[in-house]
Parts: C-alpha cells; sequence; structure tokens
C-alpha cells in the first residue's frame, strides 16, 4: 500500500517502478556500460530532515563503495 499512488502494477511487474530489465538489455546490446550488482530503493514520502541528514550520507557512501558511474534516480 502507497498513499501516493496506485501500487497494483508495480507489484506485478517491478519494472513499471524501476526499469531494470530495460537497463539489462541496454547493457547486453552495448547501448550503456553495465548495470550495477546491487540496486536500491527506498521510500520519498519520510521525514526530509531525516532524509537530508541521515539517510542521503549514508546512500552516497553505499553508491561510492560499489564505484557507481551513473546513478538513476526514479520517482515513484
Amino acid at each position: 500500500r502507497h498513499g501516493g499512488y496506485d501500487i497494483r502494477s508495480a507489484v506485478v511487474d517491478h519494472n513499471v517502478a524501476f526499469p531494470r530489465d530495460a537497463l539489462v538489455a541496454a547493457a547486453q546490446i552495448g547501448r550503456i556500460g553495465s548495470v550495477a550488482d546491487r540496486l536500491w530503493s527506498f521510500p520519498g514520502a519520510t521525514s526530509q530532515g531525516r532524509l537530508r541528514k541521515k539517510a542521503m550520507p549514508e546512500w552516497v557512501e553505499r553508491v561510492r563503495q560499489a564505484k557507481v558511474d551513473v546513478l538513476l534516480l526514479v520517482p515513484v
């Protein structure tokens, strides 16, 4: 359940919320380099103060450790 939008389509197919299969297909044909082994998600409907002060620095460090070149942020 999500107060911001109807999640039924995303429950059936996660690619509705995050286009993982399209990214993998693009990597397979050489359109992009590769897709990271780990994909992350976190809720946007949260305390902005906590997000900015605590969660975001932790996520930045995770992305740095994964040596990600490009970060795709998908609003849902």
